[in-house]
């Protein structure tokens, strides 16, 4: 038999939010749940300096760099991410990932140095670009007509006219004039070199270098290319200024990247790619051309690289100047190396565990050296997920022999979501739990479940893992006797080592099974009694419970599982133990048609021996319950999917003890929406508890409310620009929602699911809404005429909530903020307009005088008494104002269960009846434990 349940929060003040900065203020949303790196992939990397500062830029498909919005091209200093100018668009992110979308190179046109970019984009910062731009560390501007296609290599040779900026591509013309895939920029407009390649809509140039390799300088381009102006080129040929050759004797597949470099006998052009031969001889992905042949990289008897060469970089890792190769591959020469290795001349070296995804090698598509002020540090940037066991999301920095990403923000990895939340101690003090269907959280390996200490993430017991999909979708913390557990619910088939299907406990230290658990995911839990002692019911979609038939809910007692008579068909939501008046029950919400046998309409009543099924006209489903208070008691709320017009729209629904009335109007949701959720908060904001709605819609009955609003019973509340996906618009997913304590009275709302921005920010699949520190007390001794009359006609105004009017012609107001709780000993008193820089005195009485309605004193109203406590002089500042507190419950001179009443003396030289002094309004305040 199971314990009653700990509802547990923070014992004590903690600002989980300061993650990457200050704590937003109240009323907001908090940023600092944005990912490392980018949401996409990177397809070039370069350091530049644009005048302010070297920086790292990177170009790809990308929409978001860290916590930037970033259109396919960012920056990164070694500290912040930026966007450059407001980015491209008209990007085709469907490319090919053989095929950059991005290039970049600096060059002077005779104007100065800039910064030119090639890809395949149609503008760049609002201005009209065709697939190349230039960039002059302030604008951008165009680059001639552009190209009628992707640009994808540009370099800067000297054919002895000069230093000239060249472009190749997937392109044929510019302005009309016919470039097939190579061209050269007079610094007027585009120009072909000679014919061009014979026409072929798979032609185009993917490499350019400029290289010496003994028989003077040329220009060297490689891609998928065959003939140029009549020379057989097979996929790599050589411009000297005036004619193209071939260098050997040609590759049977394309070439990707070239690259000079020494690797100890001297500088050399390398070149790699998909080929597998040049001529006769085997050269499997990478060959050094020695100026008459090329030739393989032999280590261990074997030859080159198991997959395609995408990048090449010459950088000094501590170890010596060395080649290193990025690419789609697993092994060099028979080394395990995971897209990316290292090539010191004579031998093959891994770097770490390399990039990879989860269960299988990541891709490098660019690679380039970059000092951030720390350094020079090889970076790649592709298609990955983990550098080494490091999160790092498809760009990451190698260093020292190690991985690191850059950003190291908090949320979950882009893509990713946050399904369950929850607070629980285990004896290091209150933390946040969350699970999901992640494999990180912020830069800490994490799988499907984490803890946030308010500063870092952690990894709990190993994560669980199994199963097609593993994730975790529901968190519990309860006392089961043992002392305080949290339930994991979820799909997977092990937690830590131990074999667990879909449901375990976790101890703070170790995981134990649910017996033989369940054979579908677990969803929800809820704490119920049934008459037979508290026990633990899950709902989800299993068809089993410990081996014994439970159709989507089933009963845990702490030793073994059954079900609850025939069940739902089809899946469990939520679960909600209420009391209407007819006694306790379990009320269950989902997407089920069926409830006990008879027809339900995603509604039903379990009482602990048989179902109530429920069914409403409109009502198809239900995705979540909250007990929630509108006004006229506790009540039981449902969030309803309608039938009715239009199509996927969302209702509360409220319990009349009989059936479901639907209250609040619509909220309009995107077709096919995931899934939303209720949370009953207390903001400091609104009028007390409200009843918070996340899902994915736009408006709350006609108020603008995107993704998560607030019911008072009455009206909506939007919650700043709400939550929102950009990257995926109508693909909002709010699975949960959890009050945190964090400090003086306030508490945060943290918001889990599938979405990538709140408020605006980037915040990965978890959200903040930072809460205001509640108004304390009820406000009394009014100078308006609700008390008595103020001494000589000098009363305030009619529902000010202030005392009697001052030399300043209004009256002081007492209010305060904070939780009565002494424990938490966060009361702060403030009198607000006082005549300015006047002493005042706060006091304190047991009593309200007269009833409340107060005696004459002085100019105002003395209403707290009858003997009094001085809680401290204060000199009011110019603004009228002056507080006392936190600490004030330290003074002992309440305890839990008292009501005490405040007042502020303050004098008044110059006041209204000749008195000097005056009173402020008074407040009345129940204390708590």
């Amino acid at each position: 038999m199971l314990a009653t349940v700990l509802r547990l929060a923070f014992a004590a003040p903690l600002s989980l939010v300061l993650v990457g900065g200050a704590r937003a203020q109240c009323g907001q949303w908090s940023d600092g749940f944005a990912t490392d790196g980018v949401d996409k992939s990177v397809f070039t990397l370069a350091a530049r300096d644009f005048g302010q500062g070297p920086v790292l830029l990177l170009g790809g498909d990308f929409t978001v760099a860290g916590d930037r919005a970033a259109a396919q091209i960012a920056s990164w200093d070694g500290a912040t991410w930026s966007n450059l100018g407001g980015g491209l668009s008209g990007t085709v992110p469907c490319c090919p990932l053989d095929r950059n979308l991005l290039c970049s190179v600096e060059f002077d046109d005779g104007s100065g140095p800039a910064l030119y970019i090639g890809g395949r984009f149609l503008n760049v910062g609002g201005v009209a670009a065709a697939h190349v731009a230039k960039w002059d560390g302030a604008n951008w501007s165009a680059v001639g007509a552009g190209f009628d296609e992707a640009v994808q290599a540009l370099a800067v040779f000297d054919d002895g006219s000069g230093p000239a900026l060249y472009a190749g591509g997937a392109f044929r013309e510019s302005g009309g004039v016919p470039m097939n895939s190579l061209a050269r920029w007079d610094g007027t407009a585009w120009q072909a070199l000679g014919a061009g390649f014979a026409l072929n809509p798979q032609t185009d140039v993917r490499a350019l270098v400029a290289f010496d390799d003994g028989s003077g300088p040329a220009l060297y381009f490689g891609g998928q290319i065959f003939d140029y102006n009549g020379v057989a080129v097979g996929h790599l040929g050589r411009w000297d200024g005036a004619t193209v050759t071939r260098p050997g004797a040609g590759f049977d597949l394309p070439v990707n990247a070239l690259i000079a470099h020494d690797d100890g006998t001297g500088v050399a052009l390398f070149s790699g790619g998909k080929f597998t031969n040049n001529g006769a001889t085997s050269v499997r992905r990478i060959a050094k051309w020695d100026g008459a042949a090329w030739n393989p990289l032999v280590f261990g008897g074997t030859n080159g690289l198991n997959g395609t060469v995408e990048a090449l970089a010459t950088f000094d890792d501590g170890a010596g100047s060395a080649l290193f190769v990025g690419g789609a591959f697993g092994a060099a020469s028979g080394v395990a190396a995971s897209a990316i290795v290292k090539w010191d001349g004579g031998s093959w070296t891994a770097l770490g565990a390399g990039l990879t995804v989860p269960g299988a090698q990541g891709v490098v598509e660019s690679l380039a050296v970059f000092d951030d002020g720390a350094g020079p540090a090889l970076y790649a940037g592709g298609s990955f997920t983990f550098a080494g066991a490091s999160p790092a999301k498809n760009v990451a920095r190698w260093s020292a022999g190690a991985w690191s990403a850059l950003g190291g923000g908090a949320g979950a990895p882009h893509g990713s979501a946050v399904s369950a939340l929850a607070v629980a101690n285990f004896g290091a003090g209150s933390q946040l739990y969350a699970g999901g269907s992640f494999n990180a959280m912020g830069t800490t390996p994490a799988q499907r479940i984490a803890r946030f200490d308010g500063a870092v993430w952690h990894e709990v017991g190993g994560g669980v893992s199994g199963g097609i999909s593993p994730s975790v979708e529901a968190l519990l913390t309860v006392d089961d006797g043992t002392g305080p557990v949290l339930y994991v619910g979820g799909s997977f088939t092990s937690a830590g080592s131990t074999p667990a299907r879909n449901v375990a406990k976790w101890d703070g230290a170790s995981w134990t099974a649910l017996g033989a658990g369940l054979n579908g995911p677990a969803s929800v839990f809820e704490l119920f009694d049934d008459g037979s002692g508290p026990a633990l019911f899950v709902g989800g979609g299993f068809s089993e419970a410990g081996g014994q038939p439970a159709s989507a809910i089933a009963k845990w007692d702490g030793s073994s599982w059954s079900g609850l008579g025939s069940g739902v068909l089809y899946r469990v939501t939520a679960l909600r133990s209420f009391d209407d008046g007819t006694g306790p029950a379990l009320f269950v919400a989902g997407d089920f048609t069926i409830a006990g046998g008879a027809p339900a309409d995603g509604l039903a009543r379990w009482d602990g021996a048989a179902w109530t099924a429920i069914t409403h006209p409109t009502i198809l489903a239900a995705s979540d319950l909250a007990i929630y208070d509108d006004g006229g008691g506790p009540a039981l709320f449902a969030l309803a999917g309608l039938g009715s017009f239009p199509n996927n729209s969302l209702s509360l629904a409220k319990w009349s003890g009989s059936g479901w009335d639907l209250v609040g109007g619509l909220l309009t949701q995107s077709p096919a929406a995931p899934s939303a959720s209720l949370f009953v908060h207390n903001d400091g904001l609104g009028a007390g508890d409200e009843l918070f709605v996340g899902g994915d819609f736009e408006f709350a009955d006609g108020t603008p409310a995107r993704g998560l609003a607030a019911w008072n019973g009455a009206s909506w509340r939007a919650l700043g620009g709400g939550i929102d996906s950009v990257s995926s618009p109508g693909a909002v997913t709010v699975s949960t929602m959890v009050s945190v304590a964090a400090g003086g009275g306030a508490r945060d709302l943290y918001v889990g699911g599938r979405f990538t921005h709140a408020g605006g920010q980037h915040s990965n699949g978890l959200a903040v809404w930072s809460g205001c520190v509640p108004a304390l007390g009820d406000g009394y001794c009014f100078g308006d005429g609700s008390a008595t009359a103020c001494p000589c006609g000098n009363g305030s105004a009619s529902d000010a909530e202030q005392g009697c009017a001052h030399s300043g012609g209004f009256g002081a107001q007492l209010v305060a903020r904070g939780s009565p709780s002494i424990a938490e000993n966060s009361q702060v008193f403030t009198v607000e307009l006082l005549p300015p820089n006047k002493p005042c005195v706060l006091f304190m009485g047991n009593s309200p005088l007269n009833g409340g309605a107060g005696v004459v004193f002085g100019d105002g109203l003395r209403c707290a008494g009858p003997s009094v406590r001085r809680l401290g002089v204060r000199s009011g500042d110019a603004n009228g104002s002056a507080s006392w507190g936190p600490g004030l419950s330290s003074l002992g001179y309440w305890s839990a269960g008292d009501t005490r009443y405040f007042q502020v003396w303050f004098r008044d030289s110059g006041g209204p009846c000749g008195s000097a002094t005056n009173m402020s309004s008074a407040l009345a305040v129940t204390f708590t434990n």
